[in-house]
């Protein structure tokens, strides 16, 4: 339960919950101004000390694209707080819900410009703060003026080194270096933003960690774009999803900065020090304006999706890695083994009792049922497993429905 106050401020309600704490709105009774304040989840003696001194450094990162950090304090039931500027407006994770999945380009790249504008102000010597956590749910659109806000830098890289993790990030954002343990620099919250512009424009992730090339956002079925920056969108996006990060097209944040508003200026492309694709890596140069490449140049075959149909989930499908693959592996399994067992008791019921009695019936709908919804999960889980979760799921489909077929002819007795 959260305390009707702390220091100062009034505590009106709890905007959030994430791994490392909850998030309060309050209000300053001295400044007469609503703040947010952020309550780690658990705080040792040992780290007070570490979360004041990041405090003081997150005080300095005072620019229009970042949410501002006022300063912490500590009370007898609350060690430690964080006191920021409140935000009113929605997250780009919320916005994406409101717009079904992903946003329109022009959208896209003023969020995503914002985001790169506040990395090139934190990654600037003497600061040079990463990070590290680029995703929807933190980027804020304020609702007076749509303003991009970034908010939680930080604080996570310490709480987390006390838990012993290695990586600190969400999964299906963090760079591969992250996800190694090598640490991480500016180029990986570059990676991040990659990672968040092309779900926007898509409303898919990439592969995670690049372990595979990402399909380019101008070839995801759905997707379209002006033909004046397809394919110049399409290179910016998968150069900052190289898995090597000197490998990564732009290398600072404020490289991304000026060819993102060159982009939307319909201005030919800004940076000099941009690294030249290879027709051997995972992502191709950008077009010249005075010959814009055609499609079908522009998508040789190695660009082909890999992967299997999925049913019922039309050309969009259900976003293999939009979700937590494990649950969906041991969901389909479930489900699959479920449907089985119905279905066999589903078959003893047609053997044994007569039409009239639905008993049979209603077993055999319940097996479809289950297996429809193993397929279901199937669809959502990762490719190297799905081939199997389709053939379990499947193969309990057509018992269930095999049962269905013979359950009019009654019993054989």
């Amino acid at each position: 339960m959260e305390p009707a106050n702390i220091g100062r401020y009034r505590v009106i309600k709890k905007l959030g919950k994430g791994g490392m704490g909850i998030v309060l709105q309050a209000y300053d009774d001295m400044l007469k101004r609503n703040v947010a304040i952020k309550l780690p989840n658990e705080t040792e003696p040992e780290d007070l000390s570490r979360l004041q001194e990041e405090c003081k450094v997150l005080t300095r990162l005072q620019h229009h694209h970042i949410v501002e950090v006022f300063g912490s304090g500590s009370e007898p039931e609350t060690p430690f707080y964080l006191v920021m500027e409140y935000v009113e407006g929605v997250t780009v994770e919320e916005l994406l819900r409101q717009e079904g999945g992903r946003l329109d380009a022009r959208r896209a790249l003023k969020i995503a410009l914002g985001v790169a504008e506040a990395l090139a102000f934190a990654h600037r010597p003497p600061l040079r703060v990463i990070h590290r956590d680029i995703k929807p749910g933190n980027v804020l659109i304020r609702q007076s003026d749509q303003q991009v806000k970034l908010a939680d830098f930080g604080l996570a890289a310490v709480l987390a080194e006390r838990s012993g993790k290695t990586a600190i990030g969400t999964l299906a954002y963090m760079s591969p270096e992250q996800a190694a343990g090598r640490g991480a620099d500016e180029r990986s919250d570059l990676y991040s933003l990659g990672t968040l512009l092309y779900e926007m424009l898509t409303g898919q992730y990439p592969p995670r960690f690049a372990l595979d090339p990402a399909l380019p956002p101008s070839a995801v079925p759905g997707v379209t774009f002006p033909l004046a920056i397809r394919e110049r969108l399409d290179w910016l996006v998968l150069g900052l999803l190289h898995r090597d990060p000197n490998q990564r097209v732009l290398q600072r944040a404020e490289e991304v900065a000026t060819e993102l508003q060159a982009l939307l200026e319909g201005q030919p492309q800004r940076v000099s020090s941009a690294r030249p694709a290879r027709s051997s890596e995972q992502f191709f140069p950008p077009p010249t304006w005075a010959e814009p490449a055609s499609k079908d140049s522009w998508h040789p075959p190695q660009w082909q999706p890999r992967q299997l149909p999925v049913p019922f989930g039309g050309s969009k499908g259900f976003a293999p890695d939009k979700a937590n693959p494990s649950l969906n592996i041991s969901c389909s399994v479930g489900l699959s083994f479920s449907a089985f067992c119905v279905g066999v008791f589903g078959w003893i019921y047609v053997l044994v009792l007569p039409p009239s009695d639905g008993t049979a019936l209603i077993v055999e709908i319940g097996a479809v049922i289950c297996a429809i919804g193993a397929l279901m999960f199937a669809a959502s889980a990762p490719e190297k497993d799905r081939l199997r979760l389709y053939v379990w799921g499947w193969l309990a489909l057509g018992l269930a429905v095999l049962g269905l077929l013979l359950y009019p002819f009654g019993p054989l007795a």
